[in-house]
């Protein structure tokens, strides 16, 4: 089930992104950075995402973890980076153009694809720290690990009521948003020319 997000909430959220970054893609001063420079931005968004969207996935550990308090609920689309996709110059406009109404399309546009990005995954804290790992690894200048393998980079075997265990080579089976995978792949080629 796909929770709601409040619309008032979002659209601060969208008007705050939308006004950081607007003097800098006048002034051409935007470039690829490794380290998000505007995560008080993400922090708004993960404020968003309070009401998460069960994906219905578990990790094994878990599901075999007896204590409570190991466990928690991981973004599986890490929406701080989602959201530094979204501000991307090449799809800043689709997201963040025109005037700065509740009615604007791009608004509703960035509102539509939160609850996309509010996926969740029952993991254990451990588990979540090594998800985080990746990110601040590749934010530290090492390498990109892109989200449908970062699950089995971080070795999480994934199950779901009616499918039962996931093959260990299975790409990370949710809905993730085309402009989140363009963004990744120019990441994957950047690399690769390296």
């Amino acid at each position: 089930m796909i929770n709601k997000i409040d619309k008032k909430r979002a659209y601060r959220v969208w008007k705050t992104m939308k006004f950081s970054m607007e003097d800098e893609l006048k002034s051409n001063n935007f470039s690829e950075i490794k380290k998000f420079n505007y995560s008080w931005i993400a922090r708004l968004g993960y404020t968003l995402m309070n009401n998460t969207n069960f994906t219905g996935y578990i990790s094994k550990n878990y599901l075999n973890s007896k204590t409570k308090n190991k466990k928690t609920n991981d973004h599986a689309l890490k929406p701080e980076f989602c959201f530094k996709a979204m501000l991307h110059p090449k799809n800043f406009n689709t997201y963040f153009g025109g005037d700065y109404s509740i009615s604007n399309e791009c608004f509703k546009k960035f509102y539509d694809t939160l609850p996309i990005l509010n996926q969740t995954i029952k993991v254990t804290k451990e588990e979540n720290k090594k998800l985080s790992e990746q990110s601040k690894n590749y934010y530290r200048g090492g390498k990109y690990i892109p989200i449908r393998v970062s699950y089995i980079d971080a070795n999480i075997t994934l199950f779901k009521e009616g499918i039962g265990y996931c093959n260990k080579k299975d790409l990370l089976p949710i809905t993730i948003p085309k402009y989140v995978e363009d963004y990744e792949q120019n990441i994957i080629e950047r690399e690769e020319v390296k």
